[in-house]
């Protein structure tokens, strides 16, 4: 079992143990609103497909600055201010 998950006691079926899923997502800066819509979509849509219900999930969302990864050897920081569309 991995470390970010936690075995319960099903309370709604029977008494078959369950795993509490964990969601992780990590992106760049996100608005309040677009926070709280992938917290319930991706809660709604992982619940129907493992038919877990909504309340065992826990999602978090770790942002980090555009300067602290980046993508073919340049920060995100510095391919935003270069970009030309």
């Amino acid at each position: 079992m991995s470390n970010h998950q936690t075995k319960i006691e099903y309370p709604y079926r029977d008494s078959s143990p369950i795993i509490m899923p964990y969601i992780s997502i990590e992106s760049g800066k996100l608005t309040a609103e677009q926070k709280k819509e992938l917290i319930e979509r991706l809660t709604a849509t992982a619940s129907e497909i493992t038919h877990i219900p909504e309340q065992f999930f826990t999602v978090t969302i770790k942002e980090l600055p555009d300067e602290n990864f980046g993508i073919g050897g340049k920060s995100i920081d510095e391919i935003k201010r270069t970009y030309k569309p």
